[in-house]
């Protein structure tokens, strides 16, 4: 037997009886489920779409203009009024136990 060249561009192994199976163009490749482009750009449109009102301060500039201030770092009044009060109550617990620690060195203390 004589051994048959290999055309240019085929692959040694190729499936028999199967055609190849097309790649589909960019375009047709699909990411998600959701043919829909939802994905937010930025965080303001993350927040406009859950309803989310961070805190601002709102005031007028000289020409009219409203100019709104981000005053919470994009954080609601409630977020604020929660970290704070967690900080509050962790600094009630280091003075506690500040104050339980002076009392008992002060106890301990040798008297002559």
């Amino acid at each position: 037997p004589v051994p048959r060249r290999r055309r240019r561009g085929a692959s040694p192994r190729r499936r028999v009886g199967r055609p190849p199976t097309p790649r589909p163009f960019p375009a047709q490749l699909r990411t998600s489920k959701d043919e829909r482009n939802m994905k937010p750009t930025s965080l303001k449109e993350m927040q406009a779409a859950k309803g989310y009102v961070p805190f601002k301060c709102i005031y007028k500039h000289s020409d009219g203009r409203e100019i709104d201030v981000n005053a919470g770092c994009y954080l609601s009044c409630e977020d604020i009024g929660i970290i704070c009060s967690l900080f509050m109550v962790l600094w009630c617990i280091l003075l506690a136990l500040y104050v339980l620690l002076l009392k008992a060195a002060l106890d301990t203390d040798e008297k002559d």
